[in-house]
């Protein structure tokens, strides 16, 4: 779910754990600015073949690779947990 939080930035709510969230996450935040994923491997120094391992939920990208593009495009993982309904 992509949202607005109280601060006015953008957020994503992912469910079944974070980890499988993060790739999710870059792939939204990717499109919302309208990159190509040869513009983000240029960005982060890497192959756009790296890039759309990056993006795949399926390829097991370590977190701080992830963070690491994320940060590239102005965004943060934010890790918090709530009661449930």
């Amino acid at each position: 779910m992509l949202g607005l939080s109280p601060g006015g930035g953008s957020h994503i709510r992912v469910g079944a754990g974070a980890r499988c969230g993060q790739p999710r996450t870059l792939y939204l935040a990717v499109r919302e600015q309208g990159l190509r994923d040869v513009e983000l491997a240029k960005r982060l120094g890497v192959s756009e073949t790296v890039v759309r391992r990056m993006l795949d939920p399926k390829h097991d990208t370590k977190p701080a690779k992830l963070q690491a593009a994320l940060n590239a495009l102005g965004k943060r993982i934010v890790v918090g947990f709530e009661d449930a309904a």
